[in-house]
């Protein structure tokens, strides 16, 4: 479905681009986050095989909610009554930005199927403040009573037989026919909301719809979360023609990073593995201030340039870009633990901090 809305923007820019330049720009934007969400959900199901942990932090739940919804609407289609009701009140929880879109585009992809043969089929999301006691927690002993955050997508689908609810959750079962579903969705769906300390409740009837309801415990005031995020990106993007040496085999990814870093307000100097980026710093160690330096590249890799480098400068700020998933990729264990490490693909405020952070370190 993200995919889809992806090939579908490129498409609608080139057909605007000549006679409604203005309406690129939104298709461009579009495009950038519908990538980058999945890249996400492509990580989330690496997450999930291997049943590590996820990126918890306090998360404002509405804006999320609304660019997520707004994500995944190009995937429903349009005779499909998709509509939206969100609370006014601040909503705060600790959680992964990834699961949380993953667990409603689950919910929402299962209620477009239940109303597919209906003659007026309609999907409600809703968000919610609830206050969760004792009473309601009596089939779930292991959360605790408070304030909750309630995500609710109710449709007028099919609905569910009494006897398959039991096992709805439950990996691979699906009640589609078969090859419209892996059974994996709300499995998945299960698997987060327990992630986040939540729980979720189902209720529906055969012929008469499904409502999931989605618990999670809501966390510190949205003001702090603003706050905290101000204070750490206070000093970002603001270049003052600093030279930054990026270091990859990917001649594209350089180009376009050197073009992204030069708008921001940084010199740049390019090397394409690690023989070169050695050669290089050598011949400008007193100009470069921070390295963007790949892991795996032939003729020498990252990490073995970096520790010729330091040789030189041992306070240079380097931070490695990876492919791999960080807890597999080669060479990654013999990282300084003082080092950064960015996931590719990293979004244009990710590398922004990245190299915020190597040059005003010790101002931080």
């Amino acid at each position: 479905m993200l995919f889809n809305g992806i090939t579908g923007n490129v498409f609608l820019a080139k057909t605007e681009i000549r006679d409604h330049p203005e309406q690129v720009l939104e298709r461009l934007e579009k495009i950038e986050l519908i990538s980058f969400r999945s890249a996400h959900l492509i990580k989330q199901l690496l997450i999930f095989c291997r049943r590590d942990r996820v990126d918890m932090h306090p998360l404002a739940l509405t804006p999320l909610i609304k660019e997520a919804c707004n994500l995944i609407r190009t995937g429903v289609p349009e005779n499909i009554n998709l509509s939206f009701d969100y609370t006014d009140e601040t909503i705060v929880v600790n959680g992964d930005i990834t699961q949380i879109h993953q667990i409603l585009m689950n919910l929402i992809n299962n209620a477009r199927d239940a109303v597919e043969n209906e003659k007026e089929p309609t999907i409600t999301v809703a968000l919610d403040v609830v206050e969760v006691n004792s009473a309601m927690l009596v089939k779930h002993p292991k959360n605790k009573a408070g304030q909750y955050a309630r995500m609710r997508v109710e449709d007028n689908g099919s609905g569910i037989e009494t006897e398959q609810i039991g096992h709805l959750f439950e990996p691979f079962f699906t009640t589609k026919e078969v090859g419209k579903g892996t059974g994996l969705g709300l499995s998945m769906v299960f698997g987060a909301v327990e992630n986040h300390h939540g729980f979720i409740e189902l209720k529906s009837q055969k012929g008469l719809g499904s409502l999931f309801e989605v618990y999670l415990p809501m966390t510190v005031p949205q003001a702090e979360t603003k706050e905290l995020t101000q204070q750490e990106t206070s000093y970002l993007h603001q270049g003052k023609g600093e030279t930054i040496l990026i270091v990859d085999d990917e001649k594209a990814l350089v180009d376009i990073t050197a073009e992204l870093l030069e708008k921001m307000g940084y010199h740049t100097l390019m090397a394409h593995n690690g023989l070169e980026a050695i050669d290089v710093f050598s011949e400008h160690k007193a100009e470069i201030k921070a390295i963007l330096m790949d892991v795996i590249m032939p003729r020498c890799g990252g990490v073995e340039a970096a520790a010729h480098i330091r040789k030189e400068n041992p306070d240079v700020g380097i931070t490695f870009t990876t492919g791999y998933d960080q807890l597999k990729a080669p060479d990654v264990h013999k990282i300084n633990t003082p080092d950064a490490v960015l996931s590719k693909p990293y979004s244009v405020e990710a590398l922004g901090e990245a190299i915020s952070r190597m040059i005003y370190k010790d101002n931080a």
